[in-house]
């Protein structure tokens, strides 16, 4: 592990550097979609690719940092399910869950489907956040037609 060789100070430094890096290519996506800056010469696929380069680099770090301490994937993957939870619950995708209520993502077998989804898209490299893993797997499906979004519960589509 590179926060093994570095240590943690320069691990979170690095990290820094890269979430910036990641702040500029977004920013420089979104003016060049909005057409706000005509000085680019680069193409849509070259700047992609430049946020996607960045992207992979803060997830490396992410990574890092997460396998580097045991307490913290915990605490990452309980902030991110809450996080998650409130935008859908914003969005109106996942209702007010009550006891009353099993059409929710905590729901075991909606966590299966998910996990095992991810799994098989993403193998061994998505541990570190599961729940968003599993959640972007599912999302991808509803895209290709596979899985359907049925009361905030991700569901294999019935065959035609």
């Amino acid at each position: 592990m590179l926060i093994e060789k570095i240590g943690k100070t320069a691990m979170l430094e690095q990290t820094a550097e890269e979430c910036a890096e990641l702040c500029h290519a977004s920013l420089k996506l979104a003016r060049y979609h909005r057409g706000e800056n005509k000085v680019y010469t680069t193409s849509d696929d070259e700047l992609i690719d430049h946020l996607t380069e960045e992207m992979a680099d803060v997830s490396i770090c992410l990574s890092e940092l997460l396998l580097g301490d045991e307490k913290l994937p915990t605490l990452y993957n309980s902030h991110v399910q809450e996080k998650m939870d409130r935008m859908r619950k914003r969005l109106g995708i996942l209702e007010n869950t009550d006891d009353n209520n099993n059409a929710n993502n905590t729901d075991p077998d909606y966590k299966s489907f998910c996990y095992f989804v991810a799994n098989e898209i993403f193998d061994e490299n998505w541990e570190f956040n599961q729940d968003a893993f599993a959640e972007i797997a599912c999302r991808k499906l509803v895209k290709l037609g596979i899985v359907e979004l049925i009361d905030g519960e991700y569901r294999l589509k019935e065959p035609q």
